[in-house]
C-alpha cells in the first residue's frame, strides 16, 4: 500500500495551523492569465477551490489565493538563500532584502532581453503524483515547454537572467517548471494521500496549455503576494 505524505520542510512558508509565515524575497514570474483567451487553465484551476470543503485534507494545507497563481520563471533571492551557491556572487550576503529588490530590478531592467511572446506551456500529461511526495511539500501543477522551440526560448530567458544576476548556471537544466496551489502543513493519511493522487493525476491527464504574457520582476513578503515591480528588460 502506498505511504502516508511525509514532509521535510513544513514551518518554512507556512505554519501547521495554516497561518502564513515571513519569507521576504524576490523572484521573476508569469501570472497566470484571468481574462481574454488565454483564461482557460485559470478556469480550470478554480474547480480545485470550488472542491476545498469536500477534501479530506482541507484543514492541513493552506492554499494560496487564485489571484496569485503565477509560473516561476526565475527564483532569485530569499533570505534562505543567502549561504547557497545560488546566491548572487556580486551581492553581499548580508544586505537587506529591499536594497536586495533594488539591486534586481536595476540589472534586470538595465540588461535588454529579446523576448518572444507568449511564453507557451502544457500541463505535463506524463506527471504522476507521489504519494510519498518525495518529502515534497506542495500541490503543484508540473508544466512543460509545448515544443522544442518553447523550451530553447524559456531556456535562453533563464540563462541570460543568470547572467545577469550573476547567479552560477548549474541549476538552469534541472528546473522543474510548475504552478504551486497549495502548500502542506502536516503529514497526510494514506486515503488523504490517495485523494490528492486521483484529483491530480486526472487534471494532468487533461493537458491544458497556456500561453503567458511578459515575465514580472516581483518582491514578496510572503507566498500570499507576488509584488510587480517592473517588467523584465523593459527600462523605468
Amino acid at each position: 500500500m502506498p505511504p502516508g505524505i511525509s514532509l521535510s520542510k513544513m514551518g518554512r512558508k507556512f505554519n501547521a495551523d495554516g497561518t502564513v509565515n515571513k519569507f521576504p524575497g524576490n523572484t521573476v514570474v508569469c501570472h497566470l492569465p484571468q481574462q481574454g483567451n488565454a483564461r482557460g487553465l485559470f478556469k480550470r484551476l478554480l474547480d480545485f477551490y470550488r472542491a476545498f470543503p469536500i477534501l479530506l485534507f482541507k484543514n492541513k494545507i493552506s492554499m494560496l489565493p487564485s489571484s496569485s497563481l503565477h509560473m516561476t520563471i526565475f527564483d532569485c533571492m530569499h533570505e534562505y538563500k543567502r549561504q547557497s551557491d545560488s546566491w548572487p556572487k556580486d551581492l553581499p550576503r548580508s544586505l537587506p532584502m529591499e536594497q536586495c529588490n533594488a539591486w534586481m530590478v536595476k540589472m534586470l531592467t538595465e540588461t535588454p532581453f529579446e523576448i518572444d511572446l507568449p511564453i507557451r506551456l502544457q500541463v505535463d500529461k506524463s506527471y504522476v503524483e507521489q504519494t510519498s511526495h518525495g518529502g515534497m511539500d506542495t500541490w503543484k501543477v508540473s508544466l512543460l515547454p509545448v515544443d522544442e522551440k518553447e523550451e530553447q526560448k524559456i531556456k535562453k530567458l533563464r540563462i541570460g537572467i543568470a547572467n545577469a544576476l550573476s547567479i552560477p548556471l548549474p541549476s538552469i537544466e534541472s528546473y522543474k517548471f510548475h504552478l504551486t496551489i497549495a502548500y502542506l502543513n502536516e503529514e497526510f493519511t494514506e486515503e488523504e494521500s490517495m485523494q490528492l493522487k486521483r484529483i491530480n493525476d486526472e487534471f494532468h491527464q487533461e493537458g491544458h496549455v497556456v500561453e503567458l504574457g511578459l515575465p514580472e520582476i516581483c518582491r514578496f513578503d510572503d507566498m500570499f503576494y507576488m509584488e510587480r515591480l517592473a517588467f523584465l528588460g523593459q527600462t523605468q
